[in-house]
């Protein structure tokens, strides 16, 4: 397995881990993440985090685009 593939497996099991105790991570623990929603706990850390992915590999490509022509 390749690093980022360990981190990423790593993250995920962090992610998993965090789940079983969601009420430690809401503001309001007796109402939030309760129902069956869209974004349930997992997909809502998980977001941001391909949000960043994303916007970063946008940048590397303009950066390389750049260097380029």
């Amino acid at each position: 397995m390749t690093f980022p593939e360990t981190v990423k497996t790593t993250l995920w099991d962090i992610i998993d881990e965090m789940s079983l105790s969601i009420s430690s991570f809401a503001n309001n623990p007796d109402k939030d993440f309760l129902r069956r929603r869209k974004l349930d706990f997992k997909n809502m850390i998980f977001l941001p985090l391909q949000v960043l992915h994303f916007i970063s590999n946008v940048r590397n490509c303009q950066f390389l685009l750049s260097v380029i022509f």
